[in-house]
């Protein structure tokens, strides 16, 4: 829901910034917002993992560091 106000917001800024007589200011804005918003969800799924906190991560590794190699 948070999402869609910002949204809502948005359209409304660049319906402001096109009526004003600023159309090539109103596509850049929306060019660019669009990208930063696409590089915002990328960036979230990145960062999402595998949903273990770092802690537990941390956790995991070093355990698997404690466990000598296997014979050979």
């Amino acid at each position: 829901m948070k999402h869609l106000l910002w949204v809502i917001l948005f359209v409304a800024a660049l319906t402001a910034i096109w009526s004003a007589g600023l159309p090539v200011l109103a596509v850049l804005l929306a060019v660019l917002c669009g990208l930063a918003g696409l590089l915002y969800f990328i960036a979230g799924a990145a960062r999402a993992g595998d949903g273990r906190t770092e802690q537990e991560r941390e956790g995991y590794e070093r355990f698997l560091k404690d466990i000598p190699p296997p014979p050979g």
